[in-house]
């Protein structure tokens, strides 16, 4: 054993394994030298034949040169003698990007109700040290329309309608907006609540704007008889009718609109007089084509008010509009109103007024033009299609009787039926049938049939209503001591006809006169003979009960007692 210093220490060197790894440097060695001097290949080929050497310690044992050495013991793999060093490894991530999106949003209106909002997002990347979550962000849109449009409304009718001249009933109306966007007028339905509100009273300075009475019969031009010289000029062909309304006003003519025609002021400087700031009252009388389910315009100045008509009537004023219940889209005539009073609208169809919604000043109006038969003239499909007539301008809010007398009120319910002669059962068998030619319930109450009773005195109806499109019947007699087998709405002694003939009057609770029947004289129609009297029944539709050809003797059974020879149809129709 050999001992070696190095730096102070001690090295303590096994020849053996000295010995054993001398041939392997010595062949290194010389493999290196090859190498330089004769490249890869030849070295490659000088290696080849090369026979694998025994151990040096077989070759020359060193025992037997040093046999007092021993070897020295084996030592354990330097990987087993050194323990690793614990190293905490810190790891710096690299940096993050954190993406914030802030968006941007781009708002297109378009010219209907109908808004594109359409969200840009415009990404930008901060480095962050440490990743978070960025959560997706939400775009809430608040769009307010600028404009006011289509629906669609139900109103809830009134049973009755209440003919008074001071109205008791007080409230407020609960009013809900629901806007559907819809074309011009694009108004917002309003439908209010059940409960009735006051009608309005009457301004202090009320007035007649304009009164087209259309008596003109050929022509072009309508003429304004209120003395204010608003005359109207038709574009088109307009068609003069004998075909009247049911009214007691004079009048011999309407017109006729097609679809292709509607009338503006002759002078359209004339337009500011219907710029109505406080109140206003529009009426007409109107009969729609039977195949006419378009929606058009009797009177207009849109957007500031229109006589509106699609299916029932409609009061529009600047962006907003209530409805009246009934349906005047039947071919039949029917008197329209809209009413204003700055604050509440009304409706009112053939006498019946109807809440329509609150509607506070301002109106916006001021220099439009004013039409009659559209509230578009660039579009034929709301031109008017049907007859109109006695149209009238008010600027105040016209009261119930007032547009009761302005309609002439004409005969929303009529005498229908009497049977002046009496029965085979008594001469004093005698009845008088009213009927009601409007689809609305009408209250008779304190209504009065002139020279119904004994010595031309007259009958008062207490209390009592006639349905819509019914009848009523006053009878002397119930059916058990009559003739008829129905009940009558009311049964009174005070029924006493003269067989000579007598014209009888019916006058509503105002006393307006309402209808009219016979002459003066001789009954127009029935027939006296005894066991085989006959009724005198009105004609349908029913014309003016003074004119003889409006009648006709009855020739029908019904609701009598079978196997009598009388021929009557009392609460039915006259007709076969």
């Amino acid at each position: 054993m050999f001992v070696s210093t190095f730096k102070g220490g001690f090295l303590l060197v096994n020849m053996e394994k000295i010995i054993k790894l001398l041939p392997q440097f010595v062949i290194g060695v010389v493999c290196g030298l090859i190498f330089l001097t004769t490249g890869v290949d030849k070295a490659q080929a000088f290696f080849l034949p090369l026979p694998k050497l025994p151990p040096l310690s077989q070759l020359l044992p060193i025992s037997r040169f040093f046999p007092l050495l021993k070897p020295l013991p084996t030592l354990a793999p330097l990987s087993d003698q050194i323990s690793p060093i614990p190293t905490t490894v810190s790891i710096t991530p690299a940096s993050s990007l954190t993406p914030t999106v802030t968006p941007s949003i781009t708002f297109t209106p378009t010219p209907s109700l109908t808004q594109t909002a359409t969200p840009t997002l415009t990404p930008t990347l901060t480095p962050s040290s440490t990743p978070t979550a960025t959560p997706t962000p939400t775009i809430t849109l608040t769009i307010t329309p600028s404009e006011t449009p289509t629906p669609t409304i139900e109103l809830i009718p009134t049973e009755t309608v209440i003919l008074t001249e001071t109205p008791t009933v007080t409230s407020t109306p609960t009013v809900t907006v629901e806007v559907t966007p819809s074309e011009t007028p694009a108004p917002t339905e309003i439908q209010p609540s059940p409960t009735e509100t006051p009608y309005p009273t009457v301004s202090a300075t009320p007035e007649l704007i304009a009164y087209w009475k259309i008596d003109e019969g050929v022509g072009n031009t309508i003429h304004d008889v209120s003395g204010n010289g608003y005359d109207l000029n038709v574009t088109g062909d307009p068609e003069w009718s004998d075909d009247l309304p049911p009214s007691t006003v004079s009048n011999t003519k309407s017109v006729v609109f097609s679809g292709n025609d509607y009338a503006m002021l002759a002078n359209q400087d004339h337009n500011s007089a219907f710029d109505f700031t406080d109140s206003f009252t529009i009426e007409a009388w109107m009969k729609t084509a039977p195949d006419s389910s378009m929606e058009s315009a009797v009177v207009s100045k849109n957007p500031a008010y229109v006589m509106w008509v699609w299916g029932t009537l409609r009061n529009f004023i600047t962006g907003s509009y209530g409805s009246n219940s009934i349906s005047i889209n039947d071919g039949s005539w029917h008197h329209v109103a809209i009413i204003w009073d700055g604050s509440k609208a009304w409706t009112a169809v053939d006498g019946k007024v109807e809440f329509a919604m609150d509607k506070e000043k301002p109106i916006n109006n001021i220099g439009i033009p004013l039409y009659v038969g559209t509230y578009n003239v660039t579009d034929p499909n709301y031109f008017f299609v049907g007859s109109l007539d006695e149209i009238k301008i008010y600027n105040h809010a016209r009261s119930q009787e007032e547009l009761l007398l302005d309609a002439g009120i004409f005969r929303s319910v009529v005498v229908n039926e009497i049977m002046w002669a009496g029965s085979s059962m008594s001469t004093a068998d005698e009845w008088v049938e009213l009927r009601n030619m409007t689809p609305s319930i009408i209250d008779l109450t304190d209504w009065i049939i002139e020279s119904l009773g004994s010595g031309s005195n007259n009958v008062v109806i207490t209390n009592g209503s006639i349905p819509a499109n019914g009848y009523f019947l006053i009878s002397n007699y119930n059916k058990t001591d009559s003739i008829i087998n129905i009940d009558p709405n009311i049964v009174t002694s005070s029924i006493s006809l003269n067989n000579d003939g007598e014209q009888l009057i019916l006058k509503d609770q105002f006393g307006h006169s309402v209808d009219s029947a016979n002459g003066d004289s001789t009954w127009f129609a029935g027939d006296e003979t005894t066991d085989n009297e006959k009724s005198m029944s009105r004609k349908t539709p029913p014309g003016d009960g003074t004119v003889t050809d409006n009648w006709f003797t009855s020739n029908v059974t019904k609701n009598i007692d079978s196997g009598v020879l009388e021929k009557a149809s009392p609460m039915d129709d006259n007709n076969p």
